[in-house]
């Protein structure tokens, strides 16, 4: 026989549970409604095991989603992408590409891989395209997140600039020298 109090602490967690499934199916619609949305996924421990935990948020909500796998099939499961017609904010990862939205590079992960190609491989250019992404967020957001064409244009000659220089640094493979099979 349970006691009171333990009756009562079931009862509350029966209710927890319930509130968590409302604010998570609100959620869901919510984030598929927006205008901008944030996608990451990032691999993590559950019980000994590898699993993906899938992250989707706007100003305003965040829901973290934790599958055993990591692409599509678990995407889909969470519920959002497949509804979503806004500006998706992701990593460059493949699988996002699947999904009928319109899409936005996060420099958040320009900045890292930035930061490596600086740091590991020594590419000058990359070094200057961090500092200069730096300095567009920052000029961007004095302006009030918006800039007059011609500043506009002037930081996109910039930036060409640096892909010149990082094209001269990191030529292409020369495809004539590569072996038959690879």
């Amino acid at each position: 026989m349970y006691s009171c109090q333990c009756l009562i602490c079931l009862q509350l967690q029966q209710r927890g549970l319930r509130a968590a499934g409302w604010f998570r199916t609100l959620s869901k619609a919510q984030l598929a409604k927006s205008d901008l949305m944030h996608v990451d996924e990032t691999g993590i421990n559950i019980d000994g095991k590898r699993h993906w935990l899938h992250c989707a948020s706007n100003t305003s909500l965040t829901l973290f989603y934790p599958h055993t796998k990591r692409g599509t099939d678990a995407m889909d499961e969470m519920g959002i992408l497949p509804f979503f017609n806004g500006v998706l904010c992701h990593d460059h990862w493949k699988p996002y590409y699947r999904y009928a939205c319109t899409y936005s590079l996060c420099n958040a992960h320009h900045l890292r891989e930035l930061e490596r190609a600086w740091e590991q491989d020594d590419k000058h250019w990359a070094k200057a395209m961090k500092a200069l992404l730096i300095e567009i967020n920052k000029t961007v957001a004095d302006a009030g997140g918006r800039l007059p064409v011609t500043d506009a244009e002037q930081w996109r000659q910039r930036y060409r600039q640096l892909l010149d220089q990082a094209e001269i640094e990191c030529p292409p493979p020369d495809e004539s020298q590569r072996e038959e099979g690879k």
